[in-house]
């Protein structure tokens, strides 16, 4: 790549101002919710625009560094999500709907914790811009009010999404019935929690012991790692989507959720080990290690570095389909490249980090990331190679 990291916050940002022009679904009040290609609208595309508008272009190590997003631009995508969310998906329960249609009814009324997490993320680094003077309130909401419904979410995001079992905290996928079995087994999954959101939700709030929540996670995906030390059947990832796991006596055991399950009678194309989904794992452990110093998350980084073996770009491949099969989204490797160059950065090598967000920052195509035409049609591809950069590429 040349240019250096000018040129990659340049195309970054081009990315960033691109990404409700590529994946923007405008409902009826005039909000804007972030589709998939079937035109649906997940809660996690809520969470994820609020972290590219909230958030992204201000991450640094250290500390909040106020920059690129707190354009007028940045400032309007964030509050027209924050409208569609209210209006469109939150739940009488205080947490979001996982699934709207183009037409704004709810489809699916589970609630994705990511979804949630990430929102309320982006609002308390929204309220840090807005105490610093950096964004403005919009027409109608004062401060108080806006620390209010922060409040408010993460009582609702706790209440929804957190259990103990057996002396530990249990981060569950969704409100759903489907993740918790009735018999000792929760279903849990490892690329869902964040533990740099979930330290600035103990920031902002003493009613919930957030800090211990952010122990049991991480000692948990340690036990996940162990259980799983080699490579996926669908990509480089070690980390499964998803495991049952139970809690005795302050310790947790998991189990694999793909042999319980068959032996079940799920069908074949329920367990399918959803790589793409599980890879936002480097992501979030990343964010732990390089803005909070996680030694945990730098460990399990490096952990999953030396089982993939993955040395160079080149040898970086996410195959997107079942079993490694093509997917009708297409190949991505530009998100696999995205992904490990987060987890060698992550686990402290930078050097070598950088020849791999070279190779992504060389597959810019005008308003996105993407060695396939598919990458331009699905936003999570690109709203976490965005926040994978501004990892990398910090102001």
């Amino acid at each position: 790549m040349t240019g250096g990291v000018q040129t990659a916050r340049q195309r970054t940002d081009e990315a960033r101002s691109g990404f409700l022009q590529l994946f923007g679904q405008t409902l009826p009040n005039g909000t804007i919710i972030i589709r998939r290609p079937q035109a649906d609208a997940p809660s996690e595309g809520i969470g994820f625009g609020g972290v590219i508008y909230g958030v992204s272009g201000s991450i640094a190590a250290g500390g909040l560094i106020l920059s690129s997003s707190s354009s007028q631009e940045n400032q309007q995508a964030f509050w027209s999500l924050f409208n569609a969310r209210r209006e469109y998906f939150l739940q009488p329960n205080g947490v979001m709907a996982w699934l709207v249609s183009a037409s704004g009814q709810v489809v699916s009324t589970d609630s994705a914790s990511d979804g949630d997490q990430d929102w309320i993320g982006a609002e308390l680094e929204v309220l840090n811009r807005i105490q610093c003077g950096q964004w403005q309130l919009p027409a109608g909401m004062t401060l108080d009010s806006f620390r209010s419904q922060i409040q408010g979410d993460l009582d609702a995001f706790w209440t929804n999404h957190i259990r103990e079992r057996g002396g530990r905290l249990l981060f569950l996928p969704t409100n759903g019935a489907w993740a918790q079995r009735g018999d000792g087994r929760d279903v849990y999954y490892p690329s869902y929690s964040d533990p740099h959101f979930l330290r600035l939700f103990a920031a902002f709030d003493q009613g919930h012991d957030w800090a211990r929540l952010v122990s049991d996670v991480q000692a948990l995906n340690q036990v996940v790692l162990s259980a799983h030390d080699r490579l996926g059947a669908a990509g480089q990832n070690p980390m499964p989507a998803k495991v049952f796991v139970r809690a005795s006596g302050g310790n947790f055991s998991v189990d694999n959720y793909y042999q319980i399950s068959r032996h079940e009678g799920v069908s074949a194309a329920d367990c399918t080990d959803n790589e793409s989904d599980s890879i936002r794992f480097f992501l979030r452990q990343a964010r732990a290690a390089i803005l909070d110093g996680d030694q945990t998350a730098r460990e399990m980084l490096s952990q999953i570095l030396t089982i993939a073996s993955i040395t160079d770009p080149a040898s970086a491949h996410l195959l997107a389909g079942s079993q490694g099969a093509p997917s009708p989204l297409g190949w991505n490797n530009t998100l696999a490249r995205a992904s490990y160059g987060i987890a060698v950065l992550g686990s402290g090598d930078s050097t070598r980090a950088q020849t791999f967000f070279c190779t992504v920052l060389d597959n810019h195509r005008g308003q996105y990331f993407g060695e396939w035409d598919g990458a331009r049609e699905y936003y999570y591809d690109q709203s976490l190679i965005l926040q994978m950069l501004d990892l990398a590429f910090p102001e």
